[in-house]
């Protein structure tokens, strides 16, 4: 189990503090209107993005086309990007800085303001940087539990002496992995890390959510038991479905572990708009198939020796 650091807790804590220091800092340079300008760029690109992305994507194929999505993400983030600068450069030519106001007292109520819109600049800044975290943390943990929840392999080799047949040690979980696990960890120590929980924008529901979803994901014994759920069971086997994991297409995109020919393919995806399919689909309680997909199967129980005398 990966264990959290209150010395990383306490970094982690300083670089947020420090950079909301030198939002505030640059917020009251730049004075109210600039500050705030840069606020309202933020938010104007985002709106304006996300309507010319989903244009964009319309026009070839859609979100649920490859094609779609990537000119759609590319054409969106291109749009951000110029209605951020084109507003930051009007705030640059048209208003002045604090330090360029004529009265002492204009000039400080003029740079509380900005640093007052710096302040929550930083705080989105920060939050999001929160989630991400957590977000990443929490997919690190539980690969990280499927891997450890992984059997040994047993493998034969040749070997002098009394043991013939060995088992492989478990692998070692990925650096990268318990990195993030063990950030993730430490950023939610003590009471520093309840009231980040707290004001996290993303509760804590989507995190378990998304860490039972990984367990599934990750772990094929978990995947199968999903797999073997009634009412999983019904809409796998659906016609159209089964035709569709059929084609050649599809069998060659998953051996290849090509991700987005599978997203893309026309059989998968005119299968997932069935009606029918879609129906079957509805009717899923999946909290109740992910509930039965993670409970842990009972033992079956050993034979008496009774038993297996009078079976003899």
């Amino acid at each position: 189990m990966i264990q959290g650091s209150p010395n990383l807790q306490a970094i982690l804590l300083g670089i947020a503090a420090l950079f909301l220091a030198f939002e505030f800092w640059r917020g009251w340079r730049a004075g109210l209107v600039r500050a705030g300008l840069n606020l309202g760029a933020i938010v104007a690109s985002s709106m304006f993005g996300l309507v010319a992305g989903r244009v964009a994507a319309s026009l070839f194929g859609g979100a649920d086309s490859f094609t779609g999505l990537t000119t759609g993400v590319l054409v969106g983030l291109a749009v951000a990007i110029v209605v951020f600068a084109a507003i930051w450069i009007l705030g640059a030519v048209l208003f002045k800085r604090t330090e360029h106001q004529r009265t002492f007292l204009f000039r400080l109520l003029w740079g509380l303001g900005g640093g007052i819109c710096g302040l929550i600049l930083g705080l989105l800044v920060v939050w999001g940087g929160v989630s991400i975290i957590r977000t990443f943390g929490t997919f690190a943990e539980s690969s990280l539990k499927s891997q450890a929840a992984a059997p040994p392999v047993h493998t034969a080799r040749p070997h002098i002496g009394p043991h013939v047949v060995g088992a492989q040690p478990q692998p070692t979980p990925s650096g990268l992995l318990a990195a993030l696990a063990s950030t993730k960890e430490s950023l939610e120590m003590g009471p520093a890390g309840k009231l980040i929980a707290a004001t996290d924008p993303i509760p804590d529901d989507a995190y378990q959510l998304l860490s039972e979803l990984t367990r599934i994901s990750t772990d094929p014994e978990i995947m199968a038991r999903f797999l073997q759920y009634p009412d999983i069971q019904r809409v796998v086997q659906s016609p159209k479905f089964v035709a569709a994991l059929g084609d050649p297409t599809v069998i060659d995109a998953a051996q290849r572990k090509d991700l987005p020919a599978l997203v893309s393919n026309k059989a998968l995806i005119a299968a997932v708009q069935d009606p029918a399919f879609a129906e079957q689909l509805a009717k899923v309680d999946l909290r109740a198939a992910m509930n039965f997909a993670l409970e842990k199967p009972s033992p079956s129980p050993a034979p008496s020796p009774t038993t297996a005398t009078k079976k003899k």
